[in-house]
């Protein structure tokens, strides 16, 4: 092979050598502006999200605190413990002399227990919790509170004449409270009579209401 043809070789090859570098630069450039293109478009797209989120409403977001409506339905409170009953609001002291005789085994009980004038305050509550009732009966069929008797006042004389009149309310106890022998609702007031009688739970000790007024 001549010289020449030795020269026509090598000036092909570093042709070629050049032609492949320059395709690399090419493809090289090539990269570097798509890169360049997608890292502004990231921005503009990360620009156009944070816009968005703050021209949307804040979320509220979630409050722990009590409202303090779970306290007004749990009724009052009285010496730390919640009470069962909801005073009425025509709850009244009566100016007529009521009062409670007490009987066990159908025979009236005698001492302290035997008697209870119903002129000291407009309502009293009976059951265990000896903390808070006014009439303790500690018989274990009766609930911690199980009854009230409480003075109403109400139109119900003959000349509808507003009146105070004594009712009773069973507190949903367990074991009831019974009127005349029939058991009570729970969570209703019955309109007591002169010489009603009634009973808590399975205790054998009843309570008559007199009008004693006249007497």
């Amino acid at each position: 092979m001549s010289r020449r043809d030795d020269n026509r070789n090598r000036d092909r090859q570093g042709s070629r050598q050049r032609s492949h570098r320059d395709q690399d630069r090419d493809e090289k450039t090539a990269r570097e502006r798509d890169s360049e293109k997608w890292g502004k478009r990231v921005a503009v797209a990360r620009e156009e999200s944070s816009s968005d989120s703050e021209s949307e409403p804040e979320k509220e977001r979630t409050n722990f605190k009590t409202t303090g409506l779970l306290e007004e339905d749990e009724g009052e409170t009285y010496k730390g413990r919640k009470l069962k009953w909801h005073m009425p609001d025509d709850m009244k002291e009566s100016k007529r002399r009521w009062t409670l005789l007490t009987f066990k085994d159908n025979k009236p009980m005698e001492g302290k227990d035997a008697f209870l004038d119903l002129n000291r305050s407009p309502a009293y509550m009976f059951g265990r919790d000896t903390e808070i009732v006014d009439v303790p009966v500690l018989h274990p069929s009766i609930s911690m509170q199980h009854s009230v008797v409480v003075f109403r006042l109400t139109k119900a004389d003959e000349e509808n004449r507003p009146t105070v009149k004594p009712y009773i309310i069973d507190l949903d106890s367990t074991n009831g409270t019974f009127i005349n022998g029939r058991k009570a609702d729970g969570g209703r007031y019955y309109r007591l009579y002169n010489k009603d009688v009634f009973k808590f739970g399975h205790s054998t000790r009843e309570y008559m209401i007199m009008d004693s007024t006249d007497v």
